[in-house]
Formats: C-alpha cells, structure tokens, sequence
C-alpha cells in the first residue's frame, strides 16, 4: 500500500470506467474512502499530451505505470478541494 500524508492507495485496485470515460479508484483516509476518476484526457496528458485517445485498455495501462504520481495528484486535491463532492474528478488541468 501506498501512503500519502492523509490517504493510503492501493495499486491495483481501481478499474476502467466506460461510463465516467477514465480510472476509477479510492484513497482511505482517516474519515473512509474517498473515491476518484482520472479521466482518459488526463491520462493521455501523462504520456503524449495532445496525442490520440485513451481506451480502456491503454487507460489501465497508463495508470499501472503512472500510479505514484496519480496517488500524489489525487492527494494534492484532496487537500485543495476537500472530500464533500466525491468522486473527485481528476482532468488534464490537474496533471501539472
């Protein structure tokens, strides 16, 4: 497991969302999970920002490779944003 100062991720445990276009997965916080979606968009930015589109398969992908930093950006807006409005939704604009 994979600790940040307020909220422990766990590789491996999140899944494609077609409906949400992105990666859902969830932090465990002190108060109980908190959830998240990087979208397709986002992930992209990771890898070839401006480039062809993100699937399913390709989405997992870059998140299997790029999980640290995504468990630092999901925390980073945590502490901006505060959990009342879950999912938290990561974009392309979160990714600098």
């Amino acid at each position: 497991m994979q600790r940040t100062d307020l909220l422990e991720f766990e590789p491996g445990r999140g899944r494609w969302s077609r409906d949400a276009d992105g990666y859902e997965f969830t932090g465990i916080g002190v108060s109980g999970p908190v959830r998240f979606v990087i979208t397709a968009e986002a992930l992209r930015e990771l890898v070839n920002p401006g480039g062809e589109a993100v699937d399913g398969e390709l989405g997992v992908s870059i998140f299997e490779q790029f999980d640290h930093d995504i468990f630092h950006i999901a925390q980073r807006e945590v502490s901006r944003r505060g959990t009342e409005h879950q999912p938290i939704i990561l974009t392309r604009d979160d990714m600098g």
